[in-house]
């Protein structure tokens, strides 16, 4: 998941959604495709060791900071997750310190179109949603 387009102002959110590879019976969650080495638990706050990386979009021309991304809106992660080959679930997560905002592109088989996705330091996963 990685944005196409970055907002010139950032938007600060403070919630969203996040697809996770549940683990362990539920007790850890893991991001979907990328890191899915790493494991979180649930119920408290996380922060991304990595935040503050560079991440180029727009034929590597600019860049954004990195963190944790995830959806403003949660039909668009029930869609992303719909084009997912790994078994993973949706879950509710509370946000801070957000580093970037902006749109990416959700292909389907009939309905391509720009969403909205934010990218925080930190997250704290609430619950499952699905």
């Amino acid at each position: 998941m990685c944005l196409d387009k970055v907002d010139e102002v950032t938007k600060e959110y403070t919630e969203g959604y996040k697809i996770f590879v549940v683990n362990q019976g539920g007790k850890t969650v893991s991001p979907e495709l990328f890191m899915v080495h790493k494991r979180f638990n649930l119920h408290q706050w996380i922060e991304d060791p990595n935040c503050g990386e560079r991440i180029y979009y727009d034929e590597y021309t600019n860049h954004y900071k990195s963190g944790f991304h995830f959806f403003v809106n949660l039909k668009d992660a029930y869609a992303w997750m719909g084009d997912s080959n790994i078994d993973c679930e949706v879950f509710k997560i509370k946000v801070r310190n957000i580093v970037a905002s902006g749109k990416q592109r959700l292909y389907g088989d009939f309905n391509s179109r720009d969403v909205e996705v934010g990218v925080a330091k930190e997250m704290y996963i609430e619950k499952e949603l699905t």
